[in-house]
This record gives C-alpha cells, structure tokens and sequence, in this order.
C-alpha cells in the first residue's frame, strides 16, 4: 500500500486525545463530527445527558455535582459534548483541564485548588467580554491573593497567564507557601473566592439571559492519584479525598454549577460522599462495554455497532485494505473497551504493517503489536499476580479495599489501565485482557 496514504492515517490515530464539539473552534468541531460515535457506551452512557439535565433544572446558585470517569474511557469528550449542548441552549459552559494549572504528582489542598479554578474562570470571563485577562483590577486581586502573606520572591510573582500557571504547576515551594499562608485564614480565602466566583457568574448571565446557568467542568482530576509506589500510601489522591470530603461547602461556588471529574474509586473509599454534597448519585462513566455483564464474553451488538464504527472512522475508506473485519474486532476485544488504547494498538499494528511491507496486516504482525502493549505490564510480581488473579475470577475489588493497604495498588491498578471498570448491569470490574492470558496458571505469554 502506498506510503503516502498510510502516514495521514497514522497521525490521525496518534491523537488519542478527547473531541470537542465547540463551534467556536472549527476544526476542532469538524473532528468531532467526523469521528464521533453516539451512544458509545450503552445504556449507562446517557449518564451525562441525565447530568445535564440536572444542571438546566436546577437553581443555578450553589451546586456541585461529582463525576468520576477512567482514564480513556471518552469521558472529557463526553463533557465537553455536554458543554456545547448547554451552550447551544443559551448557558454558559465551559471544560477546563485541571491539570494546565494543578501538577497532578503533586498533593493538592484547598487552597490551591479554589486559587487555580478562580484563574480559571476569569481567563473564561476575560475571554467571554472579549478583555486581556491581565488587564484591570481582578489580575491584579489574583495575584495579590497569590503573593499575599507569602514573601514570594519579585521573580516568583507571575507577570501573566502562562506565568501564573507553571507558578501552580511546576512551583512545589511556592505552593507550599501559599497552602501554610491561606488555610491560616480559610475562611477569609473562601469568602473572596466565593465573591469572584458570584461576580463573575452575574457578569456573564449579563452578556446571555439573567435565567442562564454558569456551568463549570473541572476536567482530569482523576488524574491526581493511583501512582503510588506499592507498600507506600497514595499522598497525592489522599489530599484529593480528604479536600472532597472536607470542604465540600467550600467548593460549591455562589452563581456556578460545578462538575468535578473525580477517581473512579472516591466514592467506594468515601461512603457517603454524595449525600455530603447534597446529590442523590455520582454520575459515572467506564470503559466501553464490550463485555458482557461480568463476562469475558463479548457484548457482541455494542462491538459491532459502536466500537468497530469507531476504529472505521478513524482509519477511513478504505480499511479493509489494512485490517479485517475479524482484526477490527480482535483488537476491540485485546484492548477491553479502552478507547486510548484502542487507537494506540490499531496504530501500533499499522506501523508494522507499513515496516514489513504488508498488507492488510498479517496475523503474525497484529500478535506483535499485542504482545508491544503488553510488554510494559511484565513481569508480572507474585503480589500482583494474586491480585489481579482474584478480580479476573470474581469481577470486584471490594474485598481487595476491605485491606487499607490494597487500596491505593487498585487505584495504581485503575490509573494504569491494569484493572478495567464496567458499568453494564451493575459496576463491576476486569483484568485488562492483554494480562489475562499471563495469569493462566500454564501460560506464561510474553515473560
């Protein structure tokens, strides 16, 4: 096949990242209607449709609502497919990543969480009033919030945006001073960021209707957490839990709905979590079903419809020159409803392909391809082995969390994709399939 026609394809499946819908940004907005598949995730898919139905329904004044996601599960595309939806019905929404302005190696306090969302929202209304964000007065309250009590360096006082994220981000000494400066007098903290916040939500409903909704999605905090080292605590999703389970009220902001994207297992390890928050449910969304219900069986319809349209998309017309149907549908299968890997295996395939000089893809080559993803995964320890032994035979986690010390391996365990979790029938959970052949006891497939 001419190389020519191959390398498009590959840059097209080497952006795994999220689709966003934003009509404001065309090409961005054309990708997504090009590569968009609806319903992907079943009958629990509608779960960010329901979320916004709440949204518009509800008061607007203080809400908060969590939404736990995996990571390559399409969730920030879904988010921000909730966010033009609003938009389109005359609402302010926005997504921002939390991870442009947090580090998310690093531990997290309330503090610094409420300075970086209050920079968030006024680049959002900056942008929305059509201002330089750096000019007027609410730059200059920022940073003095920033600066203030905390004997920052002239140098470390950033001079504008770019600045004042990589201070949040890539400043561990700066942040500390901020945190032992702030939660001093949180309370003082709270009430300005919440008069921002309440500002900034009447300006834009100015700019809209007085009746609009002021929607903000913090993206990506799942993210903060699940690499911890075994044997030792999870510093970083510990702050997280502790900030979700303490400051609840400081994190609903006057005039704003607020979406927090959080770990997947936060309201397993914090019972009760969402009656805290006021909310009858955390929405949830997981890797695409293609299993079915606490099976290794494939859901044969959400495969054939949804996740085989997918990877045809992406590859384009046409890709049954590269890959068979029964190839599609084998690496649907070996990466287990994750859709990042799904992009990168069927790319990983293709390379070889186009180094040998053969296509479609040979079987030989496609089991290479497999056997490259699984590779960083082994060897596989003892301890591991056992663990991922018992929720491949049992389909849960939650006699592993009764033990403290499993539960930040199972988050290590979900944060690296070694653990998958379903949401057809009732949650539940399943070894990534590329390590399932590993743990049969008489196959010792790449080790």
């Amino acid at each position: 096949m001419d190389r020519s026609l191959i390398i498009p394809i590959l840059q097209r499946l080497e952006d795994p990242g999220p689709l966003n819908p934003d009509t404001r940004k065309p090409e961005e907005a054309a990708k997504f209607a090009r590569y968009y598949v609806e319903g992907l995730h079943g009958g629990h898919g509608d779960a960010v449709d329901q979320l916004a139905l709440e949204i518009e329904v509800s008061s607007g004044g203080r809400n908060a609502y969590l939404f736990s996601g995996t990571i390559g599960s399409g969730k920030s595309t879904e988010l921000m497919r909730m966010a033009q939806d609003l938009r389109e019905r005359g609402h302010f929404a926005a997504v921002v990543n939390a991870r442009e302005y947090l580090n998310p190696q690093m531990e997290i306090s309330i503090s610094e969480l409420l300075l970086a969302m209050a920079l968030a929202v006024w680049e959002l209304t900056a942008a929305a009033q059509g201002k330089n964000p750096t000019d007027g007065q609410r730059w200059q309250w920022w940073k003095s919030l920033f600066a203030s009590g905390v004997e920052l360096k002239e140098i470390e006082i950033p001079t504008d945006l770019g600045k004042a994220k990589l201070a949040l981000v890539s400043n561990p000494t700066v942040r500390e001073r901020i945190r032992q400066f702030h939660e001093q007098s949180l309370d003082r903290l709270v009430a300005e960021v919440h008069a921002f916040f309440e500002e900034c939500a009447e300006t834009l409903r100015g700019l809209l209707d007085p009746v609009a909704k002021c929607v903000l999605v913090l993206d990506s905090l799942e993210h903060f957490g699940g690499a911890a080292i075994p044997g030792e605590p999870d510093a970083v999703f510990n702050s997280l839990q502790r900030m979700f389970n303490v400051h609840a009220r400081h994190l609903q902001l006057p005039g704003w709905s607020v979406v927090y994207s959080v770990p997947p297992l936060l309201g397993k390890l914090s019972p009760g979590i969402a009656s805290a928050w006021g909310m009858s449910r955390t929405y949830a969304l997981t890797s695409a079903h293609v299993f079915q219900d606490r099976s290794h069986d494939l859901d044969t319809t959400t495969v054939d419809k949804k996740l085989l349209p997918l990877l045809q998309k992406r590859l384009g017309e046409p890709w049954e020159l590269l890959l068979s149907e029964d190839q599609l549908r084998l690496l649907v299968e070996k990466t287990g409803g994750d859709l990042r890997d799904l992009l990168r295996c069927t790319r990983a395939a293709l390379l070889k392909g186009l180094s040998k000089k053969i296509f479609p893809v040979s079987p030989d080559l496609l089991e290479e391809a497999f056997s490259d993803m699984r590779r960083p995964y082994l060897p596989l320890s003892q301890a591991s082995r056992a663990r991922l032994s018992i929720v491949a035979r049992s389909f849960e986690v939650d006699d592993l969390l009764k033990d403290d010390s499993h539960w930040p391996v199972i988050m290590a365990d979900l944060a690296q994709k070694r653990i998958l979790m379903y949401l057809n029938g009732q949650e539940w959970y399943g070894v990534h399939p590329l390590l399932r052949d590993v743990l049969k006891p008489d196959t010792a497939v790449g080790e």
